[in-house]
């Protein structure tokens, strides 16, 4: 991709209480098909497709863990890893993740 044409922004922080907040605030954004089933692995799916969306770049910001148990917390940032590899096979959409520094170390 030579240069980026359009983009969307998402952010993510602890002002998101539920996983539905979080699917609400990335589906508000990048417009999910009416079909989404609002479970870790229809995000997942979704977040891997994105061919309904028009834009070349996807930003998510992860300003802080959304207020989520740890375990969900930990099922969250697995998926954006997954989701983050998947788009590094693929050049026809940008999909960066943005994490704070003290974020990478939830797991001790």
């Amino acid at each position: 991709m030579d240069q980026i044409k359009s983009s969307a922004l998402i952010v993510v922080d602890d002002k998101i209480l539920s996983q539905f907040d979080l699917y609400d605030r990335f589906s508000s954004v990048l417009n999910f098909p009416n079909y989404f089933g609002k479970n870790w692995n229809a995000f997942f799916d979704v977040m891997c497709d994105l061919s309904w969306l028009d834009v070349d770049q996807i930003l998510i910001d992860v300003q802080s863990l959304p207020s989520f148990s740890r375990d969900e917390q930990l099922v969250f940032l697995s998926i954006l890893n997954d989701i983050e590899e998947h788009w590094k096979k693929f050049d026809d959409k940008i999909v960066e993740i943005k994490t704070a520094t003290n974020l990478l170390n939830i797991k001790d």
